[in-house]
């Protein structure tokens, strides 16, 4: 009787898979990158409101 073929353990990642994981990675810091720019310009712009009103009223 012949033995049985036995398919190899395969450990780690396939190409597409890694492709998939970078891909993902790269839309979430992007996502973040434009919260955070988003964010800091809001801060901005409401420091400068404040700063005028305070500097208009005296």
């Amino acid at each position: 009787a012949e033995a049985p073929s036995v398919t190899p353990l395969h450990f780690g990642e396939t190409p597409d898979e890694r492709n998939q994981r970078l891909g993902t990675y790269v839309t979430v810091a992007g996502l973040v990158l434009v919260a955070g720019l988003s964010g800091t310009a809001v801060a901005v712009r409401d420091a400068r409101r404040r700063r005028g009103r305070v500097d208009g009223a005296s």
